[in-house]
């Protein structure tokens, strides 16, 4: 799989996907320009097993996020990333990896191009926030 690159948001049609255990959010870019924003909740009471199954099931059933796929010339999801020295933070990424992959096989089903950098291929090494800041004056 290729690296993700600054052309790739100039793409005319991108779909984003930035998959989480209670709130997988996605966003449509035309040009680089946000056109559309969707996200797709699950019970925040769920944890573990029964919050990826669900989220899993949300992805899969969601006629909207098929539609955005459709759309796309290219889907780009983030990918998760186990680090050595954070253990229990990485069985929360265990179940993500499980979400990444359910909505990385549903875009390849489609047969649209589809992406999955790392977290800090595309967020480099700020913290949440500040990278939150960023995006938001971009």
């Amino acid at each position: 799989m290729r690296s993700l690159t600054p052309e790739d948001f100039s793409m005319a049609r991108v779909l984003g996907i930035d998959p989480d255990w209670h709130s997988t959010a996605c966003v449509m870019l035309i040009d680089g320009k946000l056109e559309a924003a969707l996200e797709l909740p699950v019970d925040p009471k769920l944890r573990g097993r029964e919050a990826y199954e669900a989220t899993i099931e949300a992805i899969v059933s969601s006629t909207d996020l098929e539609a955005g796929m459709l759309w796309a010339d290219l889907v780009v999801i983030e990918g998760q990333e186990f680090y050595l020295h954070k253990a229990e933070a990485n069985k929360s990424v265990q179940g993500l990896c499980y979400i990444s992959g359910a909505l990385f096989a549903m875009a390849a089903g489609i047969g649209v191009d589809r992406l999955m950098p790392k977290p800090k291929e595309w967020k480099s090494n700020l913290d949440k926030k500040e990278k939150q800041i960023s995006i938001c004056r971009q």
